[in-house]
């Protein structure tokens, strides 16, 4: 028999700390979705937004449109080789963050690179 004359939902209000939770992966998510939407779609990121993880979704878009900005005024402005090196890395981060979002929507440990999203 329990001591504590408050149960547990009385003890949040008073402000005491909740025992962490481990992150539970969403239900009913298809992880081949997931890795479509990230990967294949208009926009990076994407599969996060379907994963219901908008953090990763805005760091993700954000890298996504600084990339294209850095590729489209280094292709306009002539610097060949700066708008060589830029594509590569899209399309890299491209990969990376599917393949994430394919392991997340699984329910499995993230991509080591980009685990930080």
């Amino acid at each position: 028999m329990s001591t504590d004359p408050n149960p547990p939902s009385q003890n949040l209000r008073r402000g005491q700390p909740q025992a962490p939770q481990a992150e539970v992966p969403p239900r009913g998510r298809k992880p081949w979705l997931a890795a479509f939407l990230q990967f294949g779609c208009l926009f990076a990121g994407l599969g996060y937004a379907y994963l219901g993880r908008w953090g990763s979704f805005g760091k993700a878009i954000g890298i996504w449109l600084v990339l294209q900005a850095i590729n489209a005024v280094c292709a306009t402005l002539e610097y060949k080789g700066v708008a060589m090196a830029v594509s590569p890395t899209l399309f890299i981060f491209q990969v990376l963050t599917a393949y994430d979002a394919w392991k997340l929507a699984r329910g499995e440990d993230r991509v080591p690179l980009v685990s930080w999203l």
